[in-house]
């Protein structure tokens, strides 16, 4: 490939120092997986190196096509399943190293026919990296020739992911007679789905027969799969890696065409895009690292729990508080009856007066006073007043208190024969004897006497009155807590049989937000990126 053409490819050098502080905080959480694929992804930018990986099944012609693009046979190829680890092909003098499972690195100093028995060693051989001065590989490039993803066995998924997630290019190959098959779709969508560049190879196109079926319904067939499956693919070829002269071949197109793909694909977008999805791996593995037993405690559960608390602790108070401000509403309410009620208006004031002045041992009726005659005009007045006040006290006081009493037992709910009667303990002040009561002894029975003696009547009216309300109001509080207990017995237990966990729902809930801090800071710390001078 043309060295003019390959220079175009873009710099993400100066996207290391964030790459190297993600590696630094993935280590600090102690994520050795992603700290690795940091490393690789640094060292991929450092180097210049733009990654082109191949998947598909072990049958799919894989290996026969890397050989067929690179003009050199650099991997085993048989109708045997081949590379049953993952194979890195890169510029360098002839030479390949494998690392296998336990760390250890076996070095060949010429590509012979143990290096194809190493790809093909998938249990003790973990990578095998080829080195070869072929041009197809100049520039940075990097072929990868990877397990099949019909492989059983789990390392193979590892690694493929490990590479498919540095590839700037993914580049899935599928055998002619096999290519809408359900896995394949699946793996292609995945790869779309995680922001990759995706070229499809339909291989072994040699087996096509026209009489059959038309080549060009062939590829209608593919074209209309791919958009029922949102797989959006940079290009899809049709090749023979063995039959080159076959009619419609398009190897040589594919060749041309991978380097300006995988190039185009090397971009700060990309690269940001692969940051992100290492990012969130890290989260995923912090999630379940979190949690490690079916008897911890999911974050769901705990905001559920949580909620369900903070619910039932604010139906509690307002409970509360609705009993409260009920209780505090009725005594409000027949408070205020006694303590602005008109009882002593001035006829009533003057009959207190008059009575008053009749008691005392000047008090003279007529020109012929008797004793019998004074006794009679006492009782006269006294009767007078005290049918006054009566009227007065009862129409300003004892029917409102009574009616606010019983509106207030059928809004609440408690209104009964028992509160019924309750309610008639409103009744008049006690008549003659308690107006007699409020006689001052020694007081002068003088006029100006008669005005205190109606004021003193007054406010021991009202503060009878008063105290009868608290005796209410008392029995009503009791009343109305006893009518609310149940309800309130039942969230109380309720709550506290979620206060159990509540202090480890709390603990998962700050793991979990401090973790989304954490994973919003490192997006901000890629996403910073966007503002470096000179980024497209």
């Amino acid at each position: 490939m043309p060295t003019d053409v390959m220079t175009e490819k873009q710099d993400l050098t100066r996207l290391l120092p964030i790459v190297h502080r993600l590696r630094a905080s993935f280590a600090a959480r102690k994520d050795e997986q992603r700290v690795e694929r940091s490393e690789l992804m640094a060292q991929k930018w450092m180097n210049r190196q733009v990654v082109l990986a191949f998947a598909g099944h072990f049958s799919a012609g894989k290996s026969t096509l890397i050989n067929t693009l690179l003009g050199r046979e650099l991997l085993p190829s048989s109708p045997l399943p081949t590379s049953a680890n993952v194979v890195r092909m890169e510029f360098g003098y002839p030479h390949a190293e494998a690392f296998t499972a336990s760390g250890e690195v076996i070095t060949l100093t010429n590509l012979s026919e143990e290096v194809a028995n190493l790809c093909r060693d998938g249990e003790h051989i973990d990578e095998v990296r080829i080195y070869s001065d072929t041009s197809y590989l100049q520039d940075g490039y990097v072929l990868i020739d990877t397990p099949g993803v019909d492989s059983t066995d789990p390392r193979h998924a590892e690694h493929t992911q490990k590479i498919l997630y540095l590839a700037n290019l993914v580049v899935y190959v599928a055998d002619y007679n096999h290519v809408l098959s359900d896995m394949n779709l699946t793996f292609m969508r995945s790869q779309t789905d995680s922001g990759k560049q995706l070229v499809l190879v339909v291989n072994q196109i040699d087996k096509h027969n026209d009489f059959e079926l038309p080549f060009e319904e062939f590829v209608a067939g593919i074209e209309q799969a791919l958009a029922q499956w949102r797989i959006h693919c940079q290009g899809v070829y049709y090749v023979s890696a063995l039959d080159h002269d076959f009619p419609g071949n398009q190897l040589e197109l594919l060749q041309n065409d991978l380097p300006k793909l995988s190039r185009a694909a090397q971009t700060v977008v990309q690269a940001q895009s692969d940051l992100l999805t290492l990012i969130h791996e890290h989260d995923a593995w912090l999630s379940q690292t979190h949690t490690t037993s079916e008897e911890e405690m999911s974050v769901q559960v705990a905001d559920e729990l949580l909620s369900s608390y903070t619910k039932l602790s604010d139906q509690i108070e307002q409970e509360q508080m609705r009993i409260k401000q009920q209780i505090e509403e009725f005594s409000k309410q027949l408070t205020a009856i006694p303590a602005q009620a008109i009882i002593m208006p001035y006829d009533t004031t003057e009959l207190a007066v008059a009575y008053i002045e009749s008691l005392s041992e000047h008090f003279r009726v007529g020109f012929f006073t008797t004793a019998a005659k004074v006794a009679a005009e006492r009782e006269r007045r006294l009767e007078n007043f005290v049918k006054d006040l009566t009227v007065r006290v009862e129409a300003g006081i004892t029917l409102h208190l009574q009616q606010v009493g019983m509106q207030t037992a059928r809004d609440t709910g408690l209104l009964n024969d028992y509160a019924a009667n309750r309610f008639s303990v409103f009744h008049t002040f006690g008549g003659v004897e308690f107006v007699q009561s409020c006689v001052a002894d020694g007081a002068r029975r003088d006029r100006d006497y008669g005005y205190q003696f109606a004021k003193r009547v007054e406010e021991a009216i009202r503060d009878g009155f008063l105290g009868r309300v608290r005796e209410v109001t008392e029995r009503f509080a009791a009343e109305l807590q006893a009518q609310a207990r149940p309800l309130l017995e039942e969230l109380l237990v309720r709550r506290a049989q979620l206060e159990q966990k509540r202090q480890q729902a709390s603990a998962v809930v700050a793991i979990a937000r401090e973790q989304e801090q954490w994973i919003n800071s490192l997006r901000a710390l890629v996403k910073s990126a966007e503002e470096m001078e000179g980024l497209e």
